[in-house]
C-alpha cells in the first residue's frame, strides 16, 4: 500500500542518472505496531523513510522545528465537548509530509528505492502548509496554541498527521474532511475522540447529552511502565504517601546503579502517563 501510494498515486520522485556531485542520501523502511490505549493491536504500518542524520544543519537542512499541540488545550476541548454535547472525529493524512512541496532550487537525491518520505525539516514544512490550508477554509489559528484552528463550526487540533475535530453536527465535520480533500489533502476519517494518541477517553452520559463525565485512561502504557521495569504486584506495598517524605539517603561511595530499561525511555512515559491520566502519581514522578 506504501509502495503503490507513494509510486503509483502521488508519483513521488523522478528516476536520475547520478551525477557524482550529488549528495545521495540512504534509505530504510520503519515498521511499526499501532495499539490500542490497552494495548491491543491496532494495525501495522509501514514508512518508507530518508537517513535525514546525513543531512548537515545551515547547508542541506534548516528549519526543522514543527510546533505540538499542548494537551491543556485537547483537555479543555473535552469537557467543553462534554458540556456542550459536541460531535468528535479523528482525521489521519496519508503519506503526510509529501504534501508540502521542497522550495524552489531545492533537490534531494536518494538512492534508488521505492520510497520517499521524510527528511529533516519536513515537519514544519508540512506543519506551514496544512495551516495554510486550514486558514484558507476560513479557520483562524489561536494566538495562545498554534496547533488549534478555529471557524464558526468546528475545531480542529493538529498533531502531525492527526487532526482532532470538534462540531456540534457530524455534517459539519464531513464537510471539512471533504473540502480538504478537494484541495488535495489526502485526509481520511479513522473515528471520534475516544482514543487519541494512546488515551482512551471514556464518556459516562446521564439523562441528557449534556449531562456526562468524561475520563482518561492508559492502560496500556501503565502496563508498559511495569513490565518495562520488572515490577509486579506481589512485590509492591501499599503506601499512603507516593514517596518517602525524608530526604532520601546518598551513598557517594556505592557502585553505579544498574537497571534493565533505558532511564531517560521510562521518565518520558511516566511524566506522559501523569500529565495525560493520572494526576495522581505526579507527586512521586517529579
Amino acid at each position: 500500500m506504501e509502495i503503490k501510494t507513494l509510486k503509483v498515486d502521488l508519483k513521488s520522485w523522478t528516476l536520475v542518472e547520478h551525477q557524482p556531485w550529488m549528495k545521495v542520501l540512504a534509505v530504510t523502511w520503519v515498521f511499526q505496531l499501532k495499539q490500542f490505549p490497552n494495548g491491543l493491536a491496532k494495525k501495522f504500518k509501514a514508512c518508507f523513510c530518508i537517513c535525514s542524520n546525513m543531512q548537515v544543519q545551515g547547508i542541506d537542512s534548516f528549519e526543522t522545528w514543527s510546533p505540538v499541540f499542548c494537551w491543556r488545550t485537547v483537555r479543555f476541548l473535552m469537557v467543553l465537548s462534554t458540556k456542550l454535547g459536541l460531535c468528535s472525529a479523528q482525521a489521519d493524512i496519508t503519506v503526510t509530509f509529501l504534501h508540502a512541496h521542497l522550495k524552489p532550487g531545492e533537490d534531494l537525491n536518494i538512492h534508488q528505492l521505492p520510497g520517499f518520505h521524510c527528511p529533516g525539516d519536513f515537519p514544519s514544512v508540512f506543519f506551514v502548509y496544512l495551516s495554510e490550508r486550514l486558514q484558507k477554509q476560513g479557520f483562524r489559528q489561536s494566538n495562545f496554541d498554534p496547533c488549534l484552528f478555529i471557524d464558526q463550526k468546528v475545531i480542529v487540533i493538529t498533531y502531525v498527521n492527526y487532526l482532532l475535530l470538534y462540531a456540534f453536527n457530524d455534517s459539519d465535520i464531513d464537510d471539512l474532511i471533504a473540502r480538504l480533500k478537494a484541495d488535495d489533502i489526502w485526509i481520511f476519517w479513522v473515528g471520534t475522540s475516544e482514543s487519541f494518541l494512546g488515551v482512551l477517553v471514556e464518556y459516562t452520559y446521564g439523562s441528557t447529552s449534556t449531562n456526562r463525565t468524561i475520563t482518561l485512561t492508559q492502560e496500556g502504557l501503565a502496563k508498559w511502565i511495569v513490565e518495562s521495569h520488572g515490577s509486579c504486584t506481589s512485590y509492591s506495598t501499599k503506601l499512603d504517601t507516593p514517596a518517602e517524605t525524608s530526604t532520601l539517603p546518598k551513598d557517594i561511595g556505592g557502585k553505579p546503579a544498574l537497571v534493565p530499561f533505558n532511564y531517560a525511555t521510562m521518565v518520558g512515559m511516566l511524566l506522559y502517563l501523569a500529565s495525560h491520566s493520572c494526576p495522581d502519581i505526579a507527586f512521586a514522578v517529579y
